[in-house]
């Protein structure tokens, strides 16, 4: 029985790794050269906000920390965990864009 239970859990844990989809590290690098080429430092809060909307990413800002967030949700993965590129922008006290980093994260069970 433990075998049985053994074989059963090794076939899901491959069956699950083989069904990947999207390629994170291309979408990752698509959005870092677009964030340096259309988000330079000075760049408006509003228009940065444009561009997070125009391009359909949930984002929100909070303006006690002067940091505005933003997803790409599900880019890459499998069954087993799901990727997205996320975006942290800083601002000053001017809401001028200071930096905005480019990153990811994983989420599964």
């Amino acid at each position: 029985m433990r075998r049985l239970v053994a074989m059963a859990l090794a076939a899901f844990s491959l069956a699950a790794c083989s069904e990947r989809y999207g390629n994170l590290e291309e979408r990752e690098a698509h959005w870092r050269s677009r964030v340096a080429t259309e988000l330079r430092p000075g760049t408006s809060l509003a228009q940065v906000e444009a561009f997070f909307a125009e391009n359909g990413l949930e984002h929100g800002y909070d303006g006690h920390s002067r940091t505005l967030q933003a997803i790409e949700r599900n880019v890459a993965g499998d069954r087993l965990v799901s990727f997205s590129v996320t975006f942290a922008c800083q601002f000053n006290s001017t809401s001028a864009l200071v930096a905005c980093s480019v990153s990811h994260a994983g989420t599964g069970p």
